[in-house]
């Protein structure tokens, strides 16, 4: 199953539990930046610092629709 999953997810996974939790809340959030800032108890620029750290550190992408779906359903069964 692991195969299947995006690698830059198994890595974020591992090694930084604490944005994996981040990127995690906000795509089942819906991309709900108020409502995930709310969840995880911090302040909006903060957030925003760590989804561009995502995008830039661990290359992440989520905004084509297909890359969506992939990052996404990682994100539920990486263990």
């Amino acid at each position: 199953m692991n195969s299947y999953l995006s690698p830059q997810i198994q890595k974020l996974a591992k090694k930084n539990s604490e944005l994996f939790k981040t990127l995690k809340l906000f795509l089942l959030n819906h991309e709900n930046k108020k409502q995930t800032a709310l969840d995880l108890q911090i302040h909006r620029s903060t957030l925003d610092y760590r989804l561009n750290k995502l995008e830039q550190e661990y290359e992440i992408n989520y905004n084509a629709p297909r890359e969506y779906l992939y990052v996404f359903l990682s994100c539920l069964l990486v263990r």
